[in-house]
């Protein structure tokens, strides 16, 4: 019987089988000429990982996915994309924390930026070049929550700067009981308070109190957009969330109403001439004053300063 075994058979490697785990496989052929013997590629070993870890790569290709899909809407519609979905920065979805657990059924369409913030930081600790900025081991629960939690960092809520400019400004005018002392300088341009640089002061706000600066002067260090813009100059606490988009809105407010106030004063001075100029001190002062005291929000959830034309202040003011 073993004369019938064909020849070939003896190129089949000792105590080789014919299944498919064998790493040998002979094939014979039709023709009856000898089998090829193929080598298979050694199997790949395992990739082993903690199950926190496998959980936290699913997360990383998740909130990846969700900047990606974004920075990719930014670029094609640029200003004209909706307020819900800009881009915000790392140090905002730091801020603005949520939770996800592993089986979540949302898409990352279905999920506000500020949901994907929560493993943020975790995922740092894995992705390529980044430093690391937590242990390993502090990884949070695992909790889905559609619900935004925000770490009260500074005993407070960072507010909007819609909010901000209502409710934590209080204009000072002379008589008020803190308004500064003669000689005071405003911390921002370090000139010292006048009619025309009336200051305004920061309040309710629980780690900056009592903070003053000229309003025209914190006018511009928020409209800048510079690092630094939400924050207080004197102690770096934060005032408001970054919102570009709304800082936007509030700078092309503040704009039309600089671009009002010159015409303003431009029509009085061709109205009244020469007797304008002696009074244009004056009407800065009183404008900066109403200014002040009836800033308000204008309709519509715009930032900005209500201003009355200077013409009608002025003439107010003798009395017409």
């Amino acid at each position: 019987m073993a004369n019938n075994i064909p020849s070939w058979l003896n190129n089949v490697p000792p105590g080789g089988t014919f299944s498919a785990e064998n790493p040998y496989e002979a094939r014979a052929s039709t023709s009856g000429s000898p089998p090829v013997v193929v080598q298979q590629p050694p199997p790949a070993e395992p990739l082993i990982l903690p199950a926190d870890v496998l959980e936290m790569h699913d997360r990383i290709d998740f909130v990846r996915n969700r900047i990606i899909r974004q920075s990719h809407f930014v670029a094609t519609l640029g200003f004209r994309l909706r307020p819900n979905y800009q881009v915000k920065d790392i140090e905002e979805l730091l801020y603005e924390a949520g939770a996800l657990k592993r089986d979540t059924k949302l898409t990352p369409d279905d999920l506000k930026s500020e949901q994907l913030a929560a493993w943020l930081r975790e995922f740092n600790l894995y992705l390529p070049g980044s430093p690391a900025l937590l242990p390993t081991g502090n990884l949070p629960p695992r909790v889905a929550s559609r619900t935004i939690q925000i770490p009260s960092r500074l005993g407070y809520t960072s507010p909007t700067i819609t909010s901000f400019l209502m409710h934590h400004l209080t204009p000072l005018f002379p008589g008020h009981p803190e308004y500064p002392e003669p000689g005071e300088r405003c911390s921002i341009c370090y000139d010292p308070y006048s009619a025309a640089h009336e200051p305004i002061l920061i309040t309710n706000c629980s780690r900056c109190r009592g903070h003053m600066f000229g309003y025209i002067c914190l006018r511009k260090w928020i409209s800048s957009g510079r690092t630094g813009f939400n924050q207080c100059p004197v102690c770096r606490t934060m005032w408001f969330r970054k919102r570009r988009y709304e800082l936007r809105r509030i700078e092309r407010q503040w704009r039309e109403i600089e671009e009002r106030e010159e015409e303003a004063i431009r029509r009085e001075e061709e109205a009244f001439g020469v007797a304008m100029v002696g009074l244009r001190e004056d009407m800065l002062r009183t404008r900066a004053r109403r200014v002040l005291v009836e800033g308000v929000l204008v309709a519509g959830g715009v930032a900005g300063w209500a201003l009355r034309s200077g013409a009608e202040w002025f003439r107010r003011g003798l009395g017409y």
